[in-house]
């Protein structure tokens, strides 16, 4: 008997994970029972096998597809998605969960609508230790629906509202005929939801149905992260690449060959735009993984583009991403010399400084300025760049790359330090 949905799982060497995704699953049976469920392992070594005999026994329709190789993540995907038997197929992450009654209610949309090719929908990053939702992701208002006729239409909303179509209900048929491969940018989310619109109307809705663990339970940890390691595709050439190639499809269904004059300006500045509307989110990111030296080039093409924002706003960046820019500078060149014996700081009347180089960088021997070594010479960290600029190889002015990584124009106060 052909089931009504397929739950599509692609997992790797995470068992404890897919334990849990895997239990939760029996929810979806409170609403309706006819599902099955296909993992796609891509060769785990671990015991994921052995946790989904385990679950095979309450849930007789879940099957292990264990692949011939190992593949790439958007490959292992397709891997998922091709071996499932459902009429309708949903994607479901190893560390994610699906919210019952509005997933099945998408479900039987799409059977009172058999044009549909799929469905999107919002998505909620969620805190899952906490119990609470962090933020969503769509910035539309109202649904919308798009088929065959509308080809611009489609490209332009996508474009304009900065949608990432990842989340969907897919018609099985319509997906099979939709699938493609792309060589740079991971996944070809947006070459796929352009594809079904040309086999179905693709709709767009808020209710959200899945739940993205952003906040993992504190029992478990994460090998790896899929959507976090293709990050910064997502605002540089690969991923333009993919946006590019949406609106070019698209102007060819409508009947053109190619852009030019204002359209081709309005398409570049459509494309900047949902390429930087991530920006901030990446510059929040670097900064939480203490690498504020990207944090710093990040936030320098949002401010080129869009300005440095409010006062409030730049104080805010020359104090958490420049000045702790600057401090990180300063590992990075210790850890490239040799024959030295730490950093000695050098006027400075507080030991601010000394103290975030004790927080990050606690491996990092601090000495006094003229402690004796053995045959070694510190790093001196000055506050100010000596009145020449002439000052030897191994030392260093705080001042100075201060003004090196600086991302708005205003000036950080050194005389508190």
């Amino acid at each position: 008997m052909t089931p009504r949905l397929s739950v599509c799982i692609h997992t790797f060497n995470r068992a404890d994970l897919l334990d849990d995704t895997l239990e939760r699953l029996h929810d979806l049976a409170r609403v309706d029972a006819s599902f099955e469920v296909v993992v796609s392992d891509n060769l785990s070594s671990d015991h994921t096998a052995q946790v989904i005999a385990k679950h095979q026994r309450t849930m007789p329709a879940l099957r292990h597809c264990v692949q011939g190789r190992a593949a790439p993540i958007y490959a292992a995907m397709s891997h998922a998605l091709r071996n499932a038997r459902g009429r309708y197929v949903v994607y479901l992450a190893d560390d994610d969960s699906l919210m019952p009654e509005p997933l099945w209610d998408y479900v039987a949309r799409m059977e009172r609508e058999p044009d549909l090719s799929a469905v999107y929908a919002d998505w909620i990053a969620y805190d899952d230790e906490a119990k609470r939702e962090l933020h969503r992701y769509f910035q539309f208002t109202e649904p919308v629906a798009f088929g065959r006729d509308n080809p611009i239409g489609l490209a332009t909303f996508m474009l304009q509202s900065v949608i990432y179509p990842e989340v969907a209900v897919f018609r099985r048929d319509a997906l099979l005929q939709s699938d493609c491969h792309v060589r740079r940018g991971l996944y070809p989310f947006y070459l796929w939801a352009y594809r079904l619109s040309r086999v179905g109307r693709v709709a767009f809705e808020l209710t959200p149905y899945y739940r993205e663990h952003r906040v993992l339970q504190g029992r478990f940890t994460r090998t790896y992260w899929g959507n976090m390691q293709m990050r910064l595709s997502l605002i540089g050439d690969e991923f333009r690449n993919q946006l590019e190639t949406l609106v070019l499809l698209a102007i060819q269904d409508a009947g053109a060959t190619h852009l030019a004059g204002p359209q081709a300006l309005t398409a570049r500045q459509l494309i900047d735009r949902h390429l930087n509307s991530r920006l901030m989110l990446e510059v929040t990111r670097a900064a939480a993984d203490k690498d504020w030296l990207l944090a710093v080039e990040l936030r320098r093409r949002m401010v080129l583009w869009s300005g440095p924002g409010t006062p409030e706003e730049q104080g805010r960046d020359a104090l958490q991403i420049t000045f702790p820019a600057a401090l990180q500078a300063i590992q990075e060149t210790y850890r490239t010399l040799s024959g030295v014996s730490g950093l000695a700081f050098e006027g400075f009347q507080t030991r601010q400084v000394q103290d975030f180089f004790r927080a990050h960088y606690p491996d990092l021997p601090l000495v006094e300025p003229g402690a004796p070594g053995a045959g070694t010479r510190p790093v001196i960290v000055r506050k100010h760049d000596a009145p020449d600029g002439a000052a030897p190889g191994d030392t260093l002015a705080l001042d100075r790359l201060l003004d090196t990584y600086r991302v708005n124009t205003i000036a950080i106060d050194l005389a508190q330090l």
